[in-house]
């Protein structure tokens, strides 16, 4: 376990780059995952509990430290202190990693409750999150405080810190980011997705992690990257890309990739390969923001391979519908499929 006093330079935002990796990988361990995390909380929640009961302001406690409608629900008794989560339902591991800003007062509190530590809350509060989220149908570029670019696909979320720390930048994922990261040896780039962490320093490379499907992937456009999990690490070159099987917690083999297949969706082009109904449809919901249903069964079996390059929705169905038989209606933001019997 990392002693006190590197806790209390990683909360006040003055370690090295090293000593910052060294708590992150601390929050990955199977130490933190089995118990100290949730001590912290049964803690954090009888702390909070006795303090609201000596009448104290609650807002005044939380201020900065949760979301407002998590400080409203609390003052109105609704719920107890929880790690905030995010919009979308994430792996419980995203939620513990993602060091929302309760989570940086948790190991703050941790600090003085159990290493007899002291720590300012200006310190505590120093850390304020901005999050950025695309909605099903939407895609965005966002430009971060160190000169990075990232493409953000549709149905994804990153958060980060509005200004960079001094030893490390930290961004957090769920769904799918091209990131082009601006090269700052002192500051290693770390993105943190589900229950993996690629670092990089000048670098660009795509993500694809989002939280309803049994892997994610990491391809590398150019420089170098780093991956890790709890057990692995993983070095990856410029064209080559890793996938991470999510249940069975495994890196499969390196291996090459295409560039439109991996990232064309930066530059409007949907790609697919060998894909399954349910990948298309899923990759197309995303894309248009739509909702498919199915009313019949396909009657064969569904491998499609093709991409289209920033073409409309009816374009897609029309060319999907010829080559695959199948008969479609679009109503608003839902389409209906119905697979022809001949």
């Amino acid at each position: 376990m990392v002693d006190s006093e590197l806790i209390k330079k990683f909360l006040e935002k003055k370690c090295t780059a090293d000593e910052a990796d060294k708590v992150i990988e601390w929050m990955h361990s199977k130490e933190f995952e089995s118990g100290l995390l949730k001590q912290i909380e049964n803690d954090l929640n009888q702390e909070l509990t006795s303090r609201s009961r000596a009448g104290e302001d609650l807002k005044d406690i939380l201020e900065n430290i949760f979301l407002q409608d998590q400080i409203d629900q609390i003052e109105a008794g609704k719920t107890r202190y929880t790690i905030p989560a995010p919009s979308r339902k994430r792996d419980y591991f995203f939620l513990k990693i993602a060091a929302s800003i309760a989570l940086v007062f948790a190991l703050a509190f941790y600090l003085s409750r159990y290493l007899g530590g002291e720590i300012s809350k200006d310190s505590i509060t120093a850390y304020q999150y901005i999050v950025k989220e695309n909605s099903e149908g939407r895609r965005s570029t966002i430009f971060l405080p160190d000169g990075t670019v990232v493409n953000l696909n549709a149905a994804s979320e990153i958060r980060y810190i509005d200004n960079f720390t001094d030893t490390s930048r930290v961004v957090y994922l769920s769904g799918e980011a091209f990131f082009q990261v601006a090269k700052d040896t002192a500051r290693p780039f770390i993105v943190f997705t589900e229950n993996i962490s690629v670092t990089a320093l000048g670098t660009s490379f795509n993500i694809h992690s989002y939280i309803t499907e049994d892997k994610l992937s990491v391809s590398l456009a150019s420089g170098k990257v780093v991956i890790k999990d709890q057990e692995k690490k993983v070095f990856l070159e410029p064209g080559q890309e890793v996938q991470y099987m999510k249940k069975e917690k495994q890196f499969t083999e390196l291996r090459n990739f295409s560039p439109r297949l991996a990232y064309g969706w930066v530059d409007g082009i949907i790609s697919f390969q060998s894909a399954d109904l349910p990948q298309t449809l899923s990759k197309l919901e995303r894309w248009f923001g739509v909702k498919f249903i199915l009313q019949n069964d396909n009657p064969v079996p569904w491998s499609y391979t093709g991409e289209f390059n920033n073409q409309s929705l009816k374009s897609v169905l029309e060319s999907l519908s010829f080559s695959q038989n199948f008969t479609y209606e679009i109503q608003d933001k839902k389409v209906l499929i119905s697979f022809n019997r001949d």
